[in-house]
């Protein structure tokens, strides 16, 4: 466009809006295995979120709060009536910690009980089904109001020349 002798460049997105942050299981499976993939051969940072409300969901308004936190490259599904599961690409430990701290600040009005399961690839699991279990084993622990990473869902004990990893979240709290 010019005005008055003068260009003007207007740059806009060939993409189109947000993709929605919310998708079906089988979709949310597809694109955690394109993810890990992808975090694991460009050792890339990933984390996945398993998040419990602490009680029967009201769906479309914990996802109105959550598409307010989510970044335009996460992933969210439900797993349960009060659970759901999230794929954080390139957030690492520190910027999923913030991520589930953000996500139970959008839900204390809805879910002051929430609690939030951290796991990280690879530290945590390199597969959609280990990483998984890492979160909800970390959930599993979480008090409300609170997130837990799934490295402090294990114990380690000596038992006599043996070491023995228990990380089992039942086993942990006896």
């Amino acid at each position: 466009v010019s005005v008055a002798g003068v260009l003007l460049v207007f740059h806009t997105s060939t993409r189109g809006s947000k993709q929605p942050a919310f998708v079906e299981a089988a979709t949310f499976r597809i694109r955690s295995e394109i993810e890990l993939d992808r975090s694991t051969r460009f050792s890339r940072p990933l984390a996945v979120l398993e998040i419990n409300l602490g009680s029967m969901a009201d769906r479309p308004r914990v996802q109105m709060a959550l598409e307010t936190v989510l970044r335009q490259v996460d992933l969210a599904t439900w797993t349960s009536n009060d659970r759901l599961s999230v794929i954080a690409p390139e957030a690492a430990e520190d910027e999923a910690r913030r991520l589930a701290e953000q996500i139970l600040e959008a839900l204390a009005g809805l879910y002051p009980r929430a609690s939030v399961g951290l796991a990280i690839c690879p530290h945590d699991g390199v597969d959609p089904e280990t990483l998984g279990a890492s979160a909800r084993a970390a959930v599993a622990v979480a008090k409300p109001e609170s997130v837990v990473l799934a490295s402090e869902t294990f114990r380690a004990l000596t038992v006599g020349d043996r070491s023995v990893i228990i990380a089992d979240a039942s086993m942990l709290r006896l």
